[in-house]
């Protein structure tokens, strides 16, 4: 997965989450307790990407030959630079 790829991947993902969360959030249904709605510091785009990006570094690693089981992660398939 290179960068080109992250990249394109983030905007998909981003489109998605601009149309979702407000829908997602209109569906939400009260139950009488106060939440805590504060910002994260992550928007929901970026984590969701990293989540993909994760996981396919991590089926990539082990359909190389890596011990079943592990989650091995090569820094140098997750390369931003």
């Amino acid at each position: 997965m290179n960068t080109d790829n992250i990249i394109t991947l983030f905007c998909d993902v981003d489109d998605f989450c601009l149309k979702f969360e407000p829908e997602f959030n209109k569906k939400l249904i009260e139950d009488g307790i106060k939440k805590r709605n504060r910002k994260s510091t992550l928007y929901l785009s970026e984590v969701m990407t990293i989540t993909i990006c994760f996981h396919y570094v991590t089926t990539y690693t082990q359909e190389k030959g890596s011990a079943k089981g592990s989650a091995v992660v090569s820094p140098s398939l997750i390369q931003l630079r």
